[in-house]
């Protein structure tokens, strides 16, 4: 419900602007630079249980999103966006009120993504895009457990994504970017310590909370 609501606002937020500057329209111009980033902490608690056992499990993450971009044509932009994530999990096992075992589990990638980025101004301040990506992704993972092996994994990710966006400017240079959802091709591939091997591709659509983001961008 929570995201519907946001995307009501959002599209609110376009209609109104639209409506009140109908014949102003704003423009990138050519030349422009742009340096922004996302960043994101997450924090998450989860208890599981049936008659016997009880699973605890505690998650911590964060992210952050540098890019750069560069106006090569007015409302075109090309640009190169990084990333890097880490997160952290631990399970604890409870079985018939006794403690059975605990894991601990961590998580990195990176990321790289050239782009290319079209503006459509819709009114003084407010412009919608569409942003066309080239991604790659590398991640690793390790598990640490009391009852069984340690084991550790790798991943490739390659993916080609079309995210649609709005930038809104708070001032002349300093300017509120949002992108919800993503049509995405991408091929994925991983192998695991204990030599179980994964290789799936495929398209997806995707409005879920996973896929929207929020930062700021500095034109100048």
């Amino acid at each position: 419900m929570k995201h519907v609501l946001l995307f009501t606002l959002l599209l609110g937020a376009v209609t109104l602007q639209a409506q009140d500057s109908e014949n102003s329209k704003k423009t990138i111009p050519k030349g422009t630079w742009n340096i922004g980033g996302d960043f994101s902490v997450g924090f998450s608690n989860q208890e599981s249980t049936n008659q016997i056992s009880i699973r605890n499990s505690d998650r911590s993450s964060f992210s952050v999103l540098p890019r750069v971009g560069y106006v090569f044509s007015d409302n075109w932009m090309l640009g190169l966006k990084t990333g890097y994530s880490f997160s952290k999990s631990d399970l604890e096992l409870i079985d018939n009120g006794a403690f059975t075992g605990e894991s601990e589990g961590t998580g990195e990638s990176i990321t790289v993504a050239p782009y290319v980025r079209r503006y459509f101004g819709l009114g003084n301040n407010l412009l919608i895009n569409l942003q066309g990506e080239l991604e790659y992704s590398a991640s690793w993972s390790e598990t640490i457990s009391d009852t069984s092996e340690r084991s550790t994994g790798q991943a490739d990710q390659f993916a080609i994504s079309i995210r649609p966006g709005i930038t809104y400017f708070v001032s002349k240079n300093l300017a509120f970017e949002s992108s919800f959802g993503v049509l995405q091709y991408g091929t994925y591939e991983s192998e695991q310590s204990d030599g179980v091997d994964t290789k799936n591709s495929g398209f997806n659509l995707s409005l879920d909370s996973s896929n929207l983001f929020f930062g700021l961008s500095y034109y100048f």
